[in-house]
This record gives C-alpha cells, sequence and structure tokens, in this order.
C-alpha cells in the first residue's frame, strides 16, 4: 500500500511539472522542441512505471493524460477564448 502511494504521489509530481513546463513555454519560439521533450519525459516515465509497478499503470497513465490534456487545452484552445473575450469587452468598454 505505501509503494502504491509513493507512485501515485510521485505521478502526480511528475506529471503537474510537465503541465507547468508547457504552460510556461507554450509562446517561446522553440515550439516543436518542447513537445517532443514533453512527449519523450511522459514516455520514459511510463516505461519505468510499468518496469516498476505494472499494477499500477493504467492509474498513472490516466491520471498523467488528464493533467496533460488539461495543460495543452488551457495553451491552445482557451488562450484563444480568453484573447477573444477580452478583445469583445474592449470594444464593448469603449462604446
Amino acid at each position: 500500500m505505501f509503494m502504491h502511494m509513493i507512485v501515485l504521489v510521485n505521478s502526480i509530481t511528475f506529471f503537474m511539472s510537465l503541465a507547468l513546463i508547457t504552460i510556461l513555454t507554450h509562446e517561446l519560439p522553440l515550439k516543436p522542441w518542447v513537445p517532443i521533450t514533453i512527449l519523450s519525459a511522459f514516455g520514459a516515465f511510463m516505461c519505468v512505471v510499468t518496469a516498476n509497478s505494472p499494477q499500477d499503470f493504467m492509474a498513472v497513465l490516466s491520471m498523467g493524460s488528464f493533467i496533460l490534456l488539461a495543460a495543452l487545452v488551457k495553451c491552445l484552445a482557451l488562450h484563444k477564448v480568453v484573447l477573444r473575450l477580452l478583445e469583445w469587452a474592449r470594444i464593448r468598454v469603449k462604446l
């Protein structure tokens, strides 16, 4: 039980750090290299989790996928929506 908690807490920390890296670097001109690096780190981490504790694989994969998906959605889709809302508010304030 203790080992499962260590794997899950470590996984949450790892995926949150990848999500934070994604959010902080999405405006940098290194666009193709940051996702490649994050996918490589994700793949390596999942290989290690599979080798060390195969029973935790699906829990870690689903948790990590949701965290990284939320970070990517924030960087890609919500960013454009927020900009449109701010533009709309700016136009309304001028009137």
